[in-house]
């Protein structure tokens, strides 16, 4: 598994409501927020040369940012109940779930009944792949946000709890 991150700049459309205290949620997670006015941003897990699966930054990996740091503390601790990260926003509409199986972990891409471009393309599959890379995988990727909130927003936010 790899996971390859894209951001491109756009045009600033600043939001001067956002409000970290109304929206209820963690510094990372109103970062995101901001930054999604200075960039887009694309995420890629390779599996192989024909499974892989697409990420908009914002409306997948945003929206289910609490189940995707889960799934990587999970993964990392090894709790070997079988889990779900339903991906439900902007004609996203695909699953995957994953289980430990010693120090693999069984990662399924289900397709839901609407999804969307380009994730409709891809046949449901399954994959083993190891439980340290798919952690390191999402670490890198933290890691590459963290460094855009400090080059587009000025401000240095701590990874989530527990990577």
């Amino acid at each position: 598994m790899q996971i390859i991150f894209q951001a491109n700049d756009k045009l600033v459309e600043l939001d001067p409501y956002l409000d970290q205290g109304e929206m209820g949620v963690s510094d990372f997670q109103f970062s995101l927020e901001e930054l999604s006015q200075y960039i887009t941003g694309r995420i890629e897990m390779r599996f192989d040369l024909n499974r892989k699966v697409s990420l908009d930054l914002f409306y997948d990996f945003a929206v289910c940012y609490e189940e995707i740091v889960e799934s990587v503390i999970n993964v990392k601790n090894g709790f070997s109940n079988k889990k779900r990260i339903w991906f439900c926003e902007q004609g996203s509409d695909f699953y995957i779930n994953y289980e430990i199986e010693g120090k693999n972990l069984l990662l399924e891409y289900k397709k839901g009944g609407c999804v969307g471009f380009p994730n409709n393309k891809i046949e449901d599959f399954t994959v083993s792949i190891d439980r340290s890379v798919y952690v390191s995988e999402w670490v890198n990727l933290f890691a590459s946000i963290v460094k855009l909130f400090e080059i587009k927003l000025n401000k240095k936010i701590n990874f989530p709890l527990g990577l």
